[in-house]
C-alpha cells in the first residue's frame, strides 16, 4: 500500500473525537464533552455581552454627566460654551463600534433635550458630534489598517509589539484631523444652523443678529484689553463671521482635540476589557 495513503486506524486517531459511523450514536463520554463545549461557547458569548453592555453603560454615563457641565472660557462671548461630553461617544465608538458611539450621542442628547429644551443648542451639538465622531472612527481605521503601520509592525514583530500598540497614536492623528475639519464644520453649522433656529425660537425674547453680535464685540474688546497683540491680526469685530472664526473654531478644535487624548488614553484598557477572550 502507498504511503501517502492513511489507513483507518491512523484516521480514527485524528481530531478531538474518533471517527463514529454516521448510524451510530454518539456513547455517554463523547456527549459530555459536546454538552460541554456548547455550554463553554454560550457562556463566552453571554459574558462578551455583559462586557460589552458595561462598557456602553459607563460611556453613557460618562457622557451625560459630563454634557451638563458645560463650561464658559474666560474672555469669550457669553453665548459660548463647551463641554467634553464627546469623550464618551467617541470612546464607545472606538471600543465596541460606531454605531455605539452615535446611540450614546442620540440618547445622551435626547434626555438632556428633556431637561433644557434648548433645541438650537442641542440640534447643533448632535451635528458636531456625530460628524467629529464619524470622521475620526474612519480615519483611525483606515490609518491602523494602513501599509506604513502594517510594515511596521511587521517590522516590529520581533520585540512583541502587537497592531495595539499604534491604536493610540493612531487615535490621536485622527484625532487631530477630526478636530480641525468639526471646528471649522462648527462655524458653518452655528451660522447656518444654530443662530438661524435661536432667532425663531426666541424671537419672543427679543434675541436677535445684532445682539449676538455684540456678545461677540464684548469678549473681543476684553480679549484684546488682556492680549494687546490680536488688536493687530483682527483690527475690528465688526461681523459675526469674524467671531465664529477667532472663537468657536479654536474652541471646538481645543474641546474635540481633549476628548480625543482623553479617549486615546483609555482606549487600551476599555478596549482589553470589551474585546476579552
Amino acid at each position: 500500500m502507498p504511503n501517502d495513503i492513511m489507513t483507518l486506524q491512523d484516521a480514527e486517531t485524528k481530531g478531538s473525537l474518533p471517527i463514529q459511523d454516521l448510524d451510530k450514536p454518539l456513547d455517554d463520554k463523547d456527549n459530555l464533552y459536546l454538552t460541554a463545549e456548547k455550554e463553554k461557547e454560550k457562556a463566552d458569548k453571554k459574558a462578551a455581552a455583559i462586557r460589552k453592555t458595561v462598557v456602553f453603560v459607563l460611556c453613557f454615563v460618562l457622557s451625560f454627566l459630563l454634557s451638563i457641565t458645560s463650561v464658559r472660557i474666560p474672555l469669550t462671548p457669553s453665548t459660548v460654551r463647551i463641554d467634553f461630553s464627546t469623550f464618551g461617544a467617541l470612546s464607545a465608538a472606538l471600543c465596541l463600534h460606531p454605531v455605539a458611539g452615535i446611540a450614546v450621542i442620540v440618547l445622551k442628547n435626547t434626555i438632556y433635550l428633556l431637561f433644557t429644551a434648548n433645541i438650537p443648542n442641542i440640534v447643533n451639538k448632535t451635528i458636531l458630534d456625530l460628524l467629529f465622531v464619524v470622521l475620526l472612527y474612519f480615519i483611525f481605521v483606515r490609518t491602523l489598517n494602513s501599509k506604513f503601520v502594517l510594515n511596521k509592525v511587521e517590522s516590529d514583530s520581533q520585540s512583541d509589539r502587537s497592531i495595539r500598540d499604534y491604536a493610540t497614536i493612531c487615535i490621536l492623528f485622527a484625532g487631530a484631523v477630526s478636530s480641525l475639519i468639526a471646528g471649522l464644520a462648527s462655524v458653518l453649522t452655528t451660522e447656518h444652523i444654530l443662530l438661524p433656529l435661536v432667532y425663531r425660537f426666541y424671537r419672543n425674547e427679543g434675541i436677535m443678529y445684532h445682539d449676538i453680535l455684540i456678545s461677540y464685540q464684548n469678549a473681543f474688546d476684553s480679549l484684546t484689553r488682556h492680549i494687546p497683540f490680536v488688536k493687530r491680526m483682527i483690527p475690528s469685530m465688526d461681523n459675526l463671521k469674524a467671531g465664529l472664526l477667532l472663537y468657536n473654531f479654536p474652541l471646538n478644535v481645543f474641546k474635540f482635540f481633549v476628548c480625543t487624548f482623553a479617549s486615546a488614553f483609555i482606549y487600551p484598557l476599555l478596549s482589553s476589557f470589551a474585546k476579552r477572550d
